[in-house]
């Protein structure tokens, strides 16, 4: 296995759900920025031209492609980043990047958006100054998904294949009280604190969480460990 090479980094799926309209501060809205040096927003909406707002890639080169989309209803989309070759391995594979909302796609050959993705949401420069808006579920696969995967995902006839189903499933297995009791163990309470963040995302378990160890988290963000001052924010965070 040592002599195989390695995956290609432009074989990926980035997937999220977002509410639209976006958040309603002036100018840009970032969806994904890359490394923290380069500080690039790679996909989001550009509207310093266009007050609704034009979806725009910054590619790997790197240029802008800005995209012509139909316009959304207000309400819940899926937007996804498919990234491949044509190297045979599926039928429907690209040359380049496809971007769908919803199960609407546009094609771009043999452009790509480089796989170096550091800030979901926002821009990490000028003081957090570019929120996209209300995301969740936000997803990388390490592999380009197919037009069905990506059809299966938006046309859910029910809420069993809905974004949320682990943290619904978590929920009704009582797992904030099971995580709640292991936070006091160094060895899993990161693992642990990152879990009720993921079920804190449930709006129904917020208070339930809060209630069980809220106290508790305070107190771990003074913890002299980082991965738990930041698994702690996060919690937090979500909470709130």
């Amino acid at each position: 296995w040592l002599d195989e090479a390695p995956p290609d980094p432009r074989h990926f799926t980035v997937t999220c759900w977002f509410y639209w309209p976006l958040s309603s501060s002036k100018g840009n809205k970032v969806l994904l920025q890359s490394s923290k040096e380069q500080r690039m927003s790679q996909v989001y909406l550009d509207c310093e031209k266009d007050p609704e707002g034009v979806w725009t890639l910054t590619t790997d080169k790197p240029t802008k492609r800005q995209l012509k989309t139909p316009r959304l209803n207000p309400g819940w989309h899926m937007l996804a980043l498919v990234s491949s070759t044509a190297d045979g391995s599926r039928s429907d594979a690209l040359n380049g990047t496809r971007f769908y909302l919803d199960t609407w796609h546009h094609e771009l050959q043999q452009t790509w958006v480089k796989n170096e993705f550091y800030m979901v949401g926002n821009d990490s420069g000028q003081k957090g100054a570019k929120p996209f808006g209300l995301i969740t579920d936000f997803r990388i696969y390490a592999r380009a998904l197919g037009h069905d995967e990506i059809a299966g995902m938006v046309h859910s006839r029910d809420t069993e294949r809905h974004p949320d189903q682990i943290v619904r499933r978590l929920a009704s297995m009582d797992a904030a009280t099971i995580l709640a009791q292991r936070l006091d163990v160094p060895d899993s309470a990161a693992e642990c604190l990152r879990a009720l963040g993921s079920l804190a995302t449930l709006a129904t378990q917020r208070a339930k969480i809060y209630s069980i160890c809220g106290r508790q988290v305070l107190k771990m963000l003074d913890s002299p460990l980082p991965m738990i001052q930041r698994q702690a924010a996060r919690l937090l965070n979500n909470i709130s």
